[in-house]
């Protein structure tokens, strides 16, 4: 079995199909199947037609996209029906396999020559409400470092006004010429945090996702602007 471009390595699951529940945020993955009963058995088509697939709900910004699909064989009392194609918006693994066919009413369906496949760029992973929790104590400063996250400023400026008073002074003009050399600061080296240990397993869509979540807030700086005291100079040359 060929693996179409863009897409992971077809694994095969044999006679089951994927059985995804919810995910960890409540959602159904489930976008809809296709049947294709022309032609020989081909996972292109499954792969062709989750590229195709995309779900419109009331926001339109929250538009889904397919990113995993299981293809497989269908049986009907042991006679062929075509190739059904069932299209996903997030990966799952093969410890979900666990539909093995189904009676419907009389007739007994069943599944062989089934493959599971995903998007290479994006498998569709989502952060969960506890990878939030998780990172929030343990993993702030890499979130912040993952997402390049600037927190925006916000400025307070207090102005101090001195007494009113008036300074005189005399001042002797002579010609003198003042060389300051003044040393260059080194340029801080950037810091790159590794990944942590308990996250390296998530794919980089969920460790961005749920980083995005974790890395917020702002930084506030005060500035204090004293007037200037008004003040007087005589010149003597």
């Amino acid at each position: 079995v060929s693996t179409s471009s863009g897409y992971t390595p077809n694994v095969q699951l044999n006679g089951a199909a994927i059985n995804a529940p919810l995910n960890c945020n409540g959602a159904d993955t489930f976008m809809g199947s296709k049947l294709f009963n022309k032609g020989p058995f081909d996972t292109d088509l499954c792969a062709t037609a989750c590229r195709q697939a995309f779900s419109t709900p009331a926001i339109i910004f929250m538009l889904t996209t397919c990113q995993f699909y299981n293809t497989y064989g269908l049986y009907k009392h042991g006679v062929y029906q075509g190739q059904y194609c069932s299209l996903y918006t997030q990966a799952w693994d093969l410890s979900y396999a666990t539909n093995n066919g189904q009676w419907r009413g009389p007739d007994h369906y069943t599944i062989d020559m089934s493959y599971i496949s995903s998007n290479t760029t994006n498998s569709g992973d989502v952060s969960c409400p506890s990878d939030v929790s998780y990172l929030s104590t343990a993993g702030a400063a890499f979130c912040s470092a993952y997402i390049r996250y600037q927190p925006p400023v916000s400025t307070v400026v207090s102005v101090t006004t001195p007494a009113t008073s008036v300074f005189t002074s005399v001042v002797d003009i002579s010609s003198t010429t003042t060389t300051v050399t003044s040393k260059l600061n080194a340029k801080r080296d950037g810091t790159v945090l590794a990944t942590p240990a308990s996250i390296s397993t998530w794919s980089p869509s969920r460790i961005s996702k749920a980083c995005s979540a974790v890395a917020t807030g702002s930084t506030t700086t005060s500035t204090i602007t004293t007037a200037s005291t008004p003040y007087s100079t005589f010149v003597t040359t």
